[in-house]
């Protein structure tokens, strides 16, 4: 059963925003929810955030995250907060344009500011700094999150493809391969899809060890050819 009773959807039993005049109350108490979470929190630590100018921009950039859902519950809202919210955290990635978000100011301190360096004591440059913080994301997040974000920023997806051609010590077929290639081929058997159902949500950190011979002896070699049949099948 689908659809939405009293602006629920009767499935996740979530709030979901309906829009129009007549839906006021209930839209600001789905806006309330939303930003009152930890990722609506850390949004509006980072965003120079008013509801009047940027509350639009958010709702679509939810719709196209999401893949136009028939109705939009809170936690695809808060998935939106959370992907703009990386985004303007990578350096050299934010480049706001008229009407979109603006990052907030950061204040003065009489503090020196930490500066990251690397084992040798040199300080980081920009682009160093950008792939800790695809390291970090990667490390934190399900496979699934990190093929979404891969998606819609390069650089990242740049990050993803080295990675797992380093892991598995040669060439996985190119970024198109990984992110996006599907080939039309016989239908993947129903273990093959069961197998990439728990890919999609196993962190990238303890996929990258399953892939290795270190971490995973007795097994790596069949994750690996698990993965590469995924592959083959256009469904990572």
């Amino acid at each position: 059963m689908t659809g939405v009773i009293n602006g629920y959807d009767v499935q996740s039993r979530e709030r979901v925003y309906l829009g129009g005049e007549d839906n006021y109350e209930h839209d600001r108490a789905f806006a309330r929810e939303a930003f009152r979470s930890p990722v609506g929190q850390r949004f509006l630590e980072i965003i120079d955030y008013d509801s009047q100018r940027d509350l639009q921009f958010i709702l679509t950039t939810a719709y196209e995250i999401n893949r136009d859902p028939e109705h939009l519950t809170v936690s695809m809202f808060l998935h939106a907060l959370d992907v703009l919210t990386t985004l303007a955290l990578a350096p050299d990635k934010w480049t706001p344009e008229s009407g979109r978000l603006k990052r907030k100011a950061v204040e003065s301190t009489p503090e020196e500011t930490p500066v990251e360096v690397d084992r040798n004591g040199k300080r980081l440059g920009a682009s160093q700094l950008a792939w800790k913080e695809y390291r970090d994301f990667a490390e934190s997040h399900s496979s699934s999150e990190c093929k979404a974000r891969a998606r819609v920023d390069a650089g990242f997806a740049s990050f993803v493809r080295i990675n797992l051609e380093r892991e598995m010590s040669g060439p996985i077929g190119g970024a198109g391969v990984v992110l996006n290639a599907r080939t039309e081929t016989k239908a993947a058997p129903p273990e093959l899809i069961a197998w990439v159902n728990e890919y999609r949500t196993t962190p990238m950190t303890t996929v990258r060890q399953r892939m290795r011979a270190d971490y995973n002896p007795s097994g790596y070699q069949e994750y690996n050819r698990m993965f590469n049949e995924a592959v083959t099948f256009g469904l990572i």
